[in-house]
């Protein structure tokens, strides 16, 4: 080579770290059990359309039942990008199937199972309160409709991600397809209500009467029911606790990204060969990304504008010794109406 004098040229190039994997909050599961399909002995299949799923109908690895969920859940009026089937072993109780799906992929947030069994209802309802994710369980049992939990699922009172949805004819979808109904509103952009028409359902084959509605909403089971033009609207939309959903799935979705900043703000910080310095420049750091996320929440509806706080903790000598940062804040959630109350006094003495 001949000689020159690049060499007075020195360049290092650092990469800034491979792009984070975002928590995904758009794909409902359905678990479905071998004896009925077998999935081609795969643990997951993800359907973006109904298409794919009469593909594994005919081809007899996926069953007339499971085609059903996927195509109701495919009949919302916005449909879902993709919906998960997951294959419970015939050898595997369903908390163990599930911890296997979780394995191979855990890209889904709600969960619904074929099974309306409630032995098989209440181990992925256990597993599911250790988890980021909420579990729809449907119900036919008639004593939802009764004052009391029905005895089969007394341990679920307080289950905050447990939500229950009755219906009394086993072989409609309404789990299945309210997640997918809601799943399609991507938490990034906007917090969406769970009290919503569900389309590709069928009404109850009996309705309850007054008495019967009231004792469904005390037990806080969700149920679809004529309301305006739409056939089947679920209400109230609430967990297990009585809780909203949407503020469960507020809290689930600042978790994700707030861990997801800071991981990108340490793994970046690390790349470039700097410090986040425990002191008021590292604390200044970090609460931009957690101001930055609680301005991302209130744009999306699920934080009241004006009603958001961080602060920094006093650092201690255990925390240089540790070397921690600590901080705290709080958030007003947005609540969304569905209770509307009016009061009118009509006469003929004029008012004005």
């Amino acid at each position: 080579m001949t000689a020159n004098h690049l060499d007075n040229i020195t360049i290092n190039i650092t990469l800034a770290p491979a792009p984070l994997q975002i928590a995904g909050f758009g794909i409902p599961l359905l678990m479905v059990d071998e004896t009925t399909s077998s999935l081609g002995g795969d643990t997951v299949r993800i359907y973006t359309d109904t298409a794919g799923a009469q593909t594994d109908v005919t081809a007899g690895e996926l069953s007339a039942a499971a085609f059903a969920a996927v195509t109701a859940a495919f009949s919302q009026r916005t449909p879902p990008a993709s919906v998960m089937i997951g294959l419970k072993e015939i050898a595997d109780a369903y908390d163990v199937a599930l911890a296997k799906i979780i394995a191979v992929n855990d890209d889904f947030y709600t969960i619904a199972t074929e099974s309306r069994t409630p032995v098989d209802q209440m181990l992925i309802s256990t597993a599911v309160e250790a988890l980021n994710k909420l579990y729809i369980l449907q119900s036919s049992d008639a004593d939802w409709l009764t004052a009391g939990l029905p005895a089969a699922y007394a341990a679920i009172a307080g289950r905050e991600r447990t939500a229950v949805v009755y219906h009394d004819t086993n072989t409609e979808w309404a789990d299945f397809a309210w997640a997918a109904n809601r799943l399609v509103f991507d938490p990034d952009v906007k917090s969406a209500p769970w009290d919503a028409a569900v389309q590709g359902v069928a009404g109850l084959a009996t309705a309850p009467n007054s008495t019967q509605k009231a004792n469904l909403d005390a037990n806080f089971a969700n149920h679809g029911l004529p309301y305006g033009a739409e056939v089947f609207f679920v209400d109230p939309g609430v967990s297990a606790a009585g809780r909203a959903l949407h503020e469960i799935e507020t809290a689930d979705w600042y978790d994700a990204r707030l861990q997801e900043s800071i991981a990108g703000l340490k793994t970046a910080a690390s790349a470039r060969g700097d410090k986040i310095v425990i002191g008021p420049t590292g604390q200044g750091q970090v609460l931009a990304e957690i101001s930055a996320l609680f301005q991302r929440g209130v744009n999306a509806g699920h934080f009241v504008a004006g009603e958001t706080r961080q602060a920094a903790e006093t650092i201690t000598q255990a925390d240089l010794d540790l070397g921690r940062l600590r901080f705290n804040g709080a958030a007003q959630l947005a609540s969304s109406a569905r209770l509307f109350v009016f009061n009118f006094n009509f006469g003929r003495t004029p008012l004005t």
